[in-house]
């Protein structure tokens, strides 16, 4: 506060005495302040079109002229900063915006500029300060409310980045950057309840298919696997992923009364029909879709599933017992005999045991 202090009344003084020849002022009304607004009305102007390397030669040539200026070098000193940072030489430009800082220290868009120039250093424990700053001197400046929490997060305060994106949620109305910062921070904490609602407000305002598949996953984890096959059941195979189909399948299991997904998946796969990729290598996968299918009462699309993982991992007891269980329901007890041959002699802890459904 007392560094807040000072810098209003330095301010109030440079404003105040903004003729003094023996400071060597530049006076109001000259052709040098002309130039000096020109300048900067330039360097913002190039900011604005994004070509911050035309801005750092305008902004340098300014600074090396009028750097010592009391009332307009730190102005000078905060834009060309700002050019450099924006030009990804943040090393050049902390010194500067520290300058301009000084000058000016209840400016929360300089100071806001030094947080990231900091944070993009790595030096996060400055840009904290700097950033808690910033949103003391602008409280109501909701995306620098995001890049602090967005620090805290860094810093592993998960608690009050998550205060921070709520304020700043508030303040922005719900805006897209607001949600993603919920959702992020409550995967970070592994609050998956608490991701559903802004993962959903993203998907529903801007269906992006990333968005769609965190939202299934949240879905999954918070114990809804109805609201999965929901959300994915109705979606093309072909404009599902690897992942979101993996979902589906234990969304299925979950549920243990329903295969229609699984079923799906299968006819797929025996029609030659495209699938995610990685899918048909997926022995994994696919021994969950012939579990999912035999519980259901779908014993032959579970064969044909139960087939794929045999001949994905030949010498897997696994997926030749489930297959064993699957032929017993068929009725094939010949064929469940030998491949329960294959079973013991894959894994002989199983011998005397009988094969079952």
């Amino acid at each position: 506060m007392f560094r807040v202090l000072m810098g209003m009344i330095m301010a109030v003084l440079c404003l105040a005495f903004p003729e003094d020849p023996a400071r060597g002022e530049v006076r109001p009304g000259s052709r040098e302040i002309q130039a000096i607004a020109r300048g900067l009305a330039e360097v913002d102007s190039l900011l604005g079109a994004g070509d911050p390397g035309q801005a750092v030669l305008v902004g340098s040539a300014l600074h090396d002229r009028w750097a010592g200026d009391p009332l307009y070098g730190w102005q000078i000193a905060g834009r060309l900063g700002l050019a450099l940072s924006r030009a990804g030489r943040n090393e050049e430009a902390v010194p500067l915006l520290e300058t301009a800082v000084l000058g000016n220290p209840v400016d929360a868009r300089l100071h806001r500029n030094l947080a990231f120039s900091l944070r993009s250093l790595g030096r996060r424990g400055r840009a904290l300060t700097e950033y808690q700053t910033v949103v003391d001197l602008a409280p109501a400046d909701a995306s620098a409310r995001l890049e602090y929490g967005h620090t805290l997060m860094e810093f592993g305060d998960l608690r009050r980045a998550g205060e921070e994106f709520l304020l700043a949620d508030r303040l922005c109305g719900g805006c897209p950057e607001a949600k993603a910062a919920l959702a992020n921070v409550a995967i970070a904490r592994e609050d998956w309840a608490a991701a559903v609602g802004p993962l959903g407000d993203l998907w529903l305002r801007q269906g992006d298919p990333g968005l769609r598949k965190r939202l299934a996953s949240a879905l999954f984890r918070t114990g809804r696997p109805d609201s999965v096959i929901g959300l994915l059941g109705g979606i093309g195979l072909a404009d599902l992923d690897g992942d979101e189909c993996r979902l589906l399948v234990q969304a299925e299991e979950a549920l243990g009364n329903d295969a229609a997904q699984s079923l799906r998946l299968i006819h797929a796969a025996t029609g030659n029909r495209p699938l995610p990729a990685g899918l048909l290598a997926d022995g994994v996968f696919w021994a969950k879709v012939a579990s999912n299918l035999l519980a259901a009462g779908e014993p032959a699309g579970a064969l044909e599933a139960a087939d794929r993982s045999v001949s994905l991992d030949p010498d897997n007891a696994i997926y030749r017992n489930n297959r064993v269980a699957i032929l017993l329901e068929l009725g094939r007890e010949s064929e469940a005999r030998e491949e329960w041959a294959r079973v013991l002699a894959l894994d002989p802890g199983l011998a005397g045991k009988e094969p079952s459904r």
